[in-house]
């Protein structure tokens, strides 16, 4: 199912592929659960969690925040093709910013969440030719939570201002 595209980096995963829509959604819930079970990433010496709990498809929260983005007309989550087929490469892009790649940038950002409470959050980005993403991980005490993945539809270069490594 997963398709290499030779102008990525080697470490990034290949995309992964709609072969039968009937059956995509079940296919990246499975691949993905199947790569972070068997050992979450870390980030920073903490583990990197996800919400598990099922929304109403049947998809854990944590995965479907991720394959989705919200509606402008409606405000509800919908399916994201270009998400889903980029959801193998949260792992590695956590992993290659631990490993100093140059193509991984990040940030630290504190900000109010929805419940209007403080929360630091750490920002990645994977900043390669037409293929510029950011990976939102908000820490929490003991580990990192991964809020988010989704590609910058912008001029990914303004991004090169943030440092690094910022503290």
């Amino acid at each position: 199912m997963p398709v290499q595209n030779n102008s990525l980096p080697s470490w990034l995963p290949a995309f992964v592929e709609m072969r039968n829509w009937d059956t995509y959604l079940v296919d990246l819930v499975s691949l993905f659960e199947s790569d972070w079970e068997k050992a979450p990433p870390q980030f920073q010496g903490l583990l990197v969690r996800y919400d598990h709990v099922k929304n109403n498809l049947q998809v854990p929260k944590g995965i479907w925040k991720v394959i989705s983005q919200e509606s402008p007309n409606t405000g509800q989550r919908i399916f994201d093709s270009i998400r889903g087929e980029r959801i193998l490469w949260i792992r590695s892009i956590i992993e290659a910013y631990a490993e100093g790649e140059a193509d991984v940038l990040h940030y630290t950002q504190t900000t109010k969440n929805s419940k209007n409470r403080t929360v630091t959050r750490d920002i990645l980005f994977l900043d390669i030719e037409h293929y510029c993403h950011e990976i939102i991980l908000e820490r929490k005490k003991d580990y990192y939570y991964l809020v988010s993945m989704f590609q910058i539809r912008e001029d990914c270069k303004k991004w090169k201002a943030y440092s690094r490594r910022s503290p």
